[in-house]
């Protein structure tokens, strides 16, 4: 599924996944931050992040998920997703290095390697 609900008060609203950008926490509050709007519900961070595409986002601050594909940089200690600058947490950040694609000039042959299983994730067959 590529959608779900947020309760807010005694209304549910559609989110699409791939419109979040990233989410914040805060005791048993979460804020979603999408494209269009953000959303405040009432359920942990914890709860959420369970329900979460494990391959599309990553925790990266006992307070904040980010949507792996609106990362646009990130450096030791922070991670920029759509404009805002989020702050990666030492214990999170080999879990995000762990889930993206890191191209260094000298893994040549990795790069092919990881680029294969990429394509192959989102059903490309070639690169034309």
């Amino acid at each position: 599924m590529n959608f779900f609900y947020l309760r807010q008060g005694g209304k549910y609203s559609k989110v699409p996944i791939r419109e979040i950008r990233y989410i914040t926490g805060e005791k048993k509050f979460i804020k979603v931050y999408t494209t269009e709007r953000s959303y405040l519900t009432d359920i942990s961070l914890n709860s959420f992040e369970k329900g979460l595409p494990s391959n599309l986002f990553c925790r990266i601050h006992r307070s904040f998920i980010i949507s792996l594909l609106h990362l646009s940089d990130f450096d030791n200690t922070t991670a920029y997703v759509a404009g805002e600058k989020l702050p990666i947490a030492k214990a999170y950040k080999e879990m995000l290095k762990s889930k993206i694609f890191i191209f260094e000039e000298n893994d040549i042959s990795e790069i092919w390697i990881r680029f294969s299983e990429f394509n192959s994730f989102f059903g490309y067959s070639n690169l034309s």
